[in-house]
């Protein structure tokens, strides 16, 4: 009855959960490789998650049953109940085994000399199992290569709309200039620095005293006589006038040597008006003698 009890409990198979389909995405987990086309079936890839402890604890996290032999429970008889046609008392014969492979990712194969039972596989390591025919074969695939790293790229920033984007300056701005200092003028030691007149120079009396005015060059005394520089009047010819000279012909001669017109404003008419003025004065006075000569007794 013990023995019953415990042939039960030997071949009872664990549950198992379900593993990831694939090898290991990561670098956590052991990749559990099964060959079975020996027996007629194909060759199954799963993840074994977590930390197993063993090679049959790798292989029962992948989702596979293992079955062991009643003499030896570490001896690993049967794989998803393959082969079925062995009994699993005794350990199998020698060319009808599951034998046990192990390999790193991306590596090769390497047959270990340790049992399932009492090996503890990497994490991020290759478990491989093959039914041999004691030909000594690794399974018929190679072990998965190891992950590609995932990089995720950030997307860019969404535009804002409406924003522009300027350029930075390839120049420098300049200063804005400063106040021009004043120009200084070195003048020598002892010279004469000359200013302009801040006063304009007296405009001449252009209007004059009046027609018929007397020129500077003609001068009275306090006795009444007409003072008259001969150079300035010249020779006077005694017949140009007459001893039937009158008063009112005086008159008229002065008249018509006053200067009488647009120009007799002007400094140049006036001196011309006085020295006509003169010389009719001079010739009246010449004549008045001869007169006054001629009647007085001799």
């Amino acid at each position: 009855m013990t023995a019953v009890v415990v042939l039960l409990t030997v071949t009872a198979p664990a549950a198992t959960a379900a593993g990831a389909t694939g090898a290991c995405a990561g670098s956590n987990g052991v990749t559990v490789v099964v060959d079975s086309r020996p027996l007629g079936g194909g060759i199954t890839i799963r993840c074994a998650e977590g930390s197993p402890s063993t090679g049959i604890d790798a292989l029962r996290r992948a989702g596979f049953t293992v079955r062991g032999t009643v003499r030896f429970p570490g001896f690993v008889c049967r794989i998803d109940d393959a082969p079925g046609s062995d009994p699993c008392l005794d350990t199998a014969p020698a060319d009808a085994f599951w034998s046990y492979w192990h390999a790193s990712r991306g590596g090769s194969w390497t047959y270990s000399d340790t049992g399932a039972a009492e090996r503890t596989p990497p994490s991020g390591s290759v478990e491989g199992w093959v039914f041999s025919d004691g030909s000594g074969q690794p399974p018929g695939i190679a072990p998965p290569a190891r992950p590609t790293p995932t990089t995720t790229v950030a997307p860019p920033p969404a535009a804002v709309a409406g924003a522009t984007t300027v350029a930075p300056p390839t120049t420098r701005p300049q200063p804005a200039p400063g106040p021009v200092p004043p120009t200084v003028l070195a003048v020598p030691s002892g010279s004469e620095v000359s200013r302009p007149a801040t006063e304009p120079a007296p405009v001449p009396d252009t209007t004059g005293a009046g027609q018929g005015a007397a020129a500077p060059v003609v001068g009275a005394t306090d006795a009444g006589e007409i003072q008259i520089d001969p150079s300035d009047v010249g020779t006077v010819d005694p017949g140009a006038a007459t001893s039937n000279g009158t008063d009112d012909e005086r008159t008229d001669l002065l008249a018509a040597a006053t200067p009488d017109g647009p120009d007799s404003g002007s400094p140049i008419a006036t001196v011309f008006g006085a020295v006509i003025v003169a010389a009719v004065a001079t010739t009246a006075f010449i004549t008045y003698r001869r007169r006054r000569a001629s009647t007085e007794p001799r």
